[in-house]
């Protein structure tokens, strides 16, 4: 991913660390799917330590305490985050959406 700012690089890979936990899941691995959790949290945690005041760092840890099931820590990031831009607000009720989504398996 030559080229792309390091934020961008962890949104992909909490976003496919996410999308593995809910395939591990929905296998019946759920030590497997709670590790790939945990990974997305660390990747999340590694992005907002290089970029704190970033946006898209915020909103990746954001993302990734949310597909934890941590509302607190969610809102507290994309609270960070909605600091940065405004029009965080909408893009958060998508990001749930497609959560729910894919957690029912559509």
């Amino acid at each position: 991913m030559g080229g792309l700012p390091a934020e961008n690089v962890a949104l992909t890979n909490v976003l496919l660390q996410v999308r593995r936990s809910l395939a591990l899941a929905q296998l019946g691995d759920a030590a497997g799917a709670a590790a790939a959790l945990d990974n997305a949290l660390e990747l999340a945690d590694g992005a907002v330590a290089l970029t704190p005041r970033s946006l898209l760092a915020q909103f990746t840890l954001g993302t990734a305490h949310l597909a934890r099931g941590e509302t607190a820590e969610a809102d507290a990031a994309f609270a960070r985050a909605s600091e940065c831009d405004q029009s965080l607000t909408a893009t958060r009720g998508r990001l749930e959406a497609n959560l729910a989504n894919l957690q029912a398996g559509e």
